[in-house]
């Protein structure tokens, strides 16, 4: 980053892409990531220069989540966001697209009301924050994780309490 700092959302899970822990030498072009694999202790893994196609990466190009809307304003780039609900026992509709045709994707937690269309999270009540985690993964390119942290700002009350506390204080 610009900035020098450290997005650890973009960072590269070798291991989940070729299922190895020792790659070395990692350099990259903007375009392309090398990396070498020293191990010689897979003949189909080890001593190996693999290449990962960083201009294919895995971008979304559309999320939303029904009843509640995004901070910051959805970009592709960006890998976390924000939202409020107000609600007691509420779900949300995730719906997101990746740029590429082709990349897989899942969406955790897992979907609440499979006989609903899309992918309903049940978000929390009582302002308890639920986390949402999109992880999307092109084909033949690096995987991409997107998270959401939904805060449910409802509070219930109890109207005979409330009441109660009014006629306490001389509000009749």
């Amino acid at each position: 980053m610009s900035d020098k700092s450290r997005d650890a959302a973009k960072d590269i899970d070798t291991n989940s892409l070729i299922g190895n822990r020792y790659m070395q030498e990692i350099w990259s072009d903007g375009t392309t990531l090398w990396a070498v694999d020293y191990t010689g202790q897979d003949s189909d893994v080890g001593n190996k220069i693999y290449a990962f196609n960083l201009s294919d990466a895995a971008v979304l190009s559309s999320l939303s989540l029904s009843g509640l809307s995004l901070s910051p304003t959805f970009n592709g780039d960006t890998a976390r966001y924000t939202g409020t609900v107000f609600g007691a026992d509420i779900q949300t509709t995730v719906r997101v697209m990746a740029a590429q045709s082709t990349a897989r994707g899942s969406i955790s937690p897992a979907d609440a009301d499979t006989a609903a269309a899309g992918h309903q999270v049940a978000l929390a009540g009582q302002r308890v924050e639920t986390s949402i985690t999109i992880n999307v993964t092109p084909t033949n390119s690096l995987s991409r994780t997107c998270i959401v942290t939904v805060t449910n700002l409802f509070t219930a009350r109890n109207p005979t309490q409330d009441f109660s506390t009014l006629e306490a204080a001389g509000n009749n």
